[in-house]
């Protein structure tokens, strides 16, 4: 409930957020309102959106 009210955003689809945070990985979502709201917050470094592509260096 934290996370939906510091992002203004559904209980139901921050959820998904908290399980991830929980088990320490990343949350992939077509979901772009949750994208752009975690952007330029903590919780940036744990959702990606389904479009997103990841940065490879070798």
């Amino acid at each position: 409930m934290e996370i939906s009210l510091a992002l203004d955003h559904p209980a139901y689809d921050c959820f998904f957020l908290a399980s991830a945070e929980m088990l320490e990985t990343m949350l992939m979502s077509a979901d772009r309102k949750l994208v752009r709201r975690c952007a330029d917050t903590p919780f940036a470094p744990l959702i990606a959106g389904l479009t997103d592509r990841p940065s490879c260096s070798d």
